[in-house]
């Protein structure tokens, strides 16, 4: 197994060390003094994100107000963005607001530094969003921002593939297997694929009831190889060993050909895929439909996530206030949401229903209205999920594996030994755990 480079964590003194939550400034904004975010809503914010067609959206909001004029700058995604964020901020130039996905709050919490605990400012804001989607953007207690964009599983279906075999799409992942074997021995055609990435498979051992970090009684619990978990991997390992399934990393111009070419025929994904699905296929255009992911018998219904970001307001803010009120806009704003969907295709963490392309017929998925199963998708989503301290790290592992335990036909010995590793690491970087 390759190994990434150990991250040191941030400890404090008193209860916090132990989770390694650092202590945040007042974050003393526009001169009040009253709590972080709770000032006048007025001047000038830097504003660092990498979504498609933010500069549009800026613009709409620094023409709609005279208040705050927001100066926008276009950073790259991933890791990349986070050690830029991260530097900045430290170095005291950073931005007043980023977008910050839901898995990296608990590592810049964890590290300390980076972002400012706006609670006071933002409860005002709170109705906006469901309690799943606001946690996101916060972490034992405090909140760095608001929630912007969430990516509940759903199944993309080519639905006139799968009517030419004469079947319907799986309502259990039992089911999804059987239909798997049926539409190769039918069709030659695979039924989905296993996605290397590692939010693939925190998605599906998520939605199988798994939870890998958990904070108790002032530590972190780690159970990155609970039965749950293997049982989720197993699942997709014992697919793709069977021919049943691709084994693919997902968005590449291979996976993309592979749907177009109906050779595989559905796709399991957080909503947002869809907008890669209309940028690449189109012999298959009109022919996909959304539906509900499958479900796992003998648990109750339930759905997780697969991406979601916050616009988080950074440790150092002057106006704290203002990037609170320009990020509610930006996410709960109908202007601002049908933006969004236009130029991202971001589903929204605030009310989907005040985005007009989700209610109307869509040709790509053959009229469908997809509305309804995108909030059946985000309904079932559960508030319970605890993200750890750095996500990246624990991906990457997963990512480096996977592979090994493809070959063997089980995941048992991968999991153990990332839950090893990523159990020491946090040890050495001076937190409290303890093995789940």
């Amino acid at each position: 197994m390759q190994t990434t480079t150990r991250r040191q964590f941030m400890a404090t003194s008193g209860t916090t060390a132990l989770l390694g939550v650092a202590a945040c400034s007042s974050g003393e904004t526009n001169g009040d003094d009253s709590g972080a975010g709770s000032g006048p809503a007025t001047g000038e914010i830097e504003f660092w994100a990498w979504a498609a067609g933010l500069d549009t959206i800026v613009d709409e909001f620094n023409a709609s107000q005279s208040d705050i004029t927001v100066n926008y700058n276009v950073i790259p995604s991933g890791a990349d963005a986070y050690k830029k964020i991260e530097s900045a901020v430290k170095s005291g130039s950073g931005p007043d607001l980023a977008q910050v996905e839901a898995q990296q709050i608990p590592t810049f919490a964890v590290s300390g530094g980076v972002l400012m605990d706006v609670a006071t400012g933002a409860e005002q804001y709170k109705q906006n969003y469901s309690p799943a989607t606001w946690n996101s953007a916060g972490f034992q207690g405090q909140q760095y921002g608001i929630p912007n964009d969430q990516g509940p599983l759903v199944a993309y279906v080519n639905d006139d593939l799968l009517t030419a075999a004469g079947a319907e799409f799986a309502d259990t992942w039992e089911e999804y297997r059987d239909l798997a074997d049926k539409v190769r021995t039918d069709t030659d055609a695979y039924l989905g694929t296993l996605v290397t990435a590692g939010a693939f498979m925190a998605a599906v051992s998520w939605q199988n009831n798994a939870h890998w970090f958990a904070i108790e009684d002032d530590s972190w619990v780690v159970s990155l190889n609970g039965e749950a978990t293997r049982e989720a991997l197993n699942f997709w390992i014992g697919m793709a060993n069977d021919d049943l399934v691709t084994v693919n990393p997902g968005g590449n111009a291979g996976f993309w050909q592979t749907l177009d070419a109906s050779e595989v025929v559905s796709y399991t994904t957080g909503i947002w895929g869809y907008r890669g699905m209309k940028g690449n296929l189109e012999r298959t255009s009109g022919a996909w439909r959304a539906m509900p992911v499958p479900q796992w018998e003998g648990i109750e219904p339930m759905n997780s996530l697969w991406g979601g970001s916050n616009w988080a307001v950074m440790e150092g803010s002057k106006n704290a206030a203002a990037a609170l009120k320009f990020a509610d806009w930006l996410a709960a704003e109908p202007t601002a949401m049908n933006l969004q969907y236009e130029n991202s295709g971001y589903y929204p963490a605030s009310d989907a229903e005040q985005v007009d392309g989700y209610a109307e017929s869509d040709e790509f998925f053959g009229g469908q209205k997809v509305a309804s199963v995108f909030a059946e998708a985000a309904d079932l989503v559960g508030d319970d999920w605890q993200w750890g301290p750095s996500m990246t790290t624990v991906y990457t592992l997963l990512e480096d594996s996977i592979g090994d335990a493809i070959k063997t036909g089980d995941c048992t010995e991968m999991l153990n030994s990332v839950q090893e590793e990523v159990v020491g690491r946090l040890r050495d970087s001076g937190l409290e755990v303890r093995e789940g």
